[in-house]
C-alpha cells in the first residue's frame, strides 16, 4: 500500500509564479523552511498548526479560498467531503494505529 502524496494545488502555484513569488519566499517570510512551508500548503494531516497563521496574511484571498484557509489562517474542511475537522481525522487515526501496530515482532 503506498502512502497518499500532498501536493500544493496546481492552480495555488500558478497564482504564486503570476505574482513572481516562490514558496520558498513565503517561507522565508514567515520563519520557516521550504520543505515545511510546503507541506502546510499542501495541507498535509498534522502539519502547519503554528505555520499556517504565519503563512495565511502573505496569501492572496483566491490563494487562500483554494487551499481552504481561513484568512487568519484556519482550515476550512468544509471543501470536503466529509465534515471531520482534519486534525481530529489525524489524531484519531494515530490513536488508532497506537492500539493496534502492524509491526511484526522477530521469532
Amino acid at each position: 500500500m503506498s502512502r497518499p502524496v500532498y501536493r500544493i494545488p496546481a492552480k495555488v502555484l500558478s497564482l504564486l509564479h503570476a505574482r513572481g513569488v516562490t514558496v520558498e519566499q513565503l517561507a522565508a517570510r514567515a520563519g520557516t523552511g521550504r520543505a515545511h512551508a510546503t507541506q502546510v500548503m499542501a495541507n498535509k494531516p498534522g502539519r502547519g498548526h503554528h505555520t499556517r497563521p504565519r503563512l495565511a496574511p502573505l496569501l492572496t484571498a483566491e490563494e487562500r479560498a483554494l487551499l481552504g484557509w481561513s484568512e487568519d489562517g484556519r482550515l476550512h474542511p468544509s471543501h470536503m467531503e466529509r465534515s471531520t475537522p482534519i486534525l481530529d481525522t489525524f489524531r484519531r487515526s494515530h490513536a488508532a494505529e497506537q492500539q493496534n501496530p502492524t509491526r511484526h515482532e522477530k521469532h
